[in-house]
């Protein structure tokens, strides 16, 4: 459960410069696949949260099993755990609707629950110079769901800074207290509709079409 689907997000993340190799913070695990790249990166330390149960034991295991259970530890956390990091990176559900399933948490943030969560409290949560790393499918912007301005908006007011190095990958890092915020957009634009709908379904061939144009 909770398989990576697209090899971009492994790649990107494998590729990106590490702003440091002390600690990074893996928000919302799912696999733990970030967190068991992250040590071959010559990461030191690495604490990575999950709320979800069955997922908490595939992440462990997976840990384990690949040999880095002495650098990376799964918490059960909502979001954030304790402390600051100099990176912390995420990879929330593509879109903002409502799961029918346990599954489907994987694929269904409702609201955009999480991606706010994560904007809200990343300042709060990094070292000075640090930065947050989002990993973001933009099929919520093809189906109608989120715009960009919206996120946009949600960037502002966490005041925060971001630099989208490509349509799946923002590179985000607290705003400075005086400059004015600035944006340097890369991405498609998107747009918002949101509701306490399952999406499985009913938005299958939409999601087909908007696959084949990424």
């Amino acid at each position: 459960m909770f398989s990576p689907v697209r090899g971009e997000y492994i790649k990107l993340v494998a590729d990106q410069p590490l702003p440091s190799k002390e600690l990074v913070f893996d928000i919302g695990t799912g696999t733990g696949v970030f967190a068991a790249l992250l040590p071959q990166r010559g990461v030191k330390r690495v604490i990575a949260t999950e709320i979800d149960p069955r997922a908490l034991v595939c992440a462990r295991e997976n840990i384990e099993l690949l040999g880095y259970d002495q650098q990376v530890k799964v918490l059960d956390a909502d979001l954030f755990p304790e402390g600051r990091a100099p990176l912390i990176v995420c990879n929330p559900p593509w879109l903002p609707a409502r799961p029918s399933s346990a599954i489907e948490h994987a694929i269904y943030d409702p609201e955009n629950c999480m991606l706010r969560g994560f904007l809200d409290g990343l300042a709060a949560h990094l070292t000075p110079g640090g930065e947050g790393w989002l990993i973001l499918s933009d099929i919520a912007g093809h189906l109608g769901l989120r715009t960009r301005a919206e996120f946009q908006e949600w960037v502002d007011c966490a005041r925060l800074k971001r630099r989208t190095v490509a349509w799946i990958f923002v590179r985000i890092t607290p705003a400075p207290p005086i400059k004015p915020i600035r944006f340097i957009m890369r991405v498609r634009p998107k747009s918002r509709r949101c509701g306490g709908l399952s999406f499985a379904s009913a938005l299958a061939g939409q999601a087909r079409r908007a696959l084949r144009l990424l």
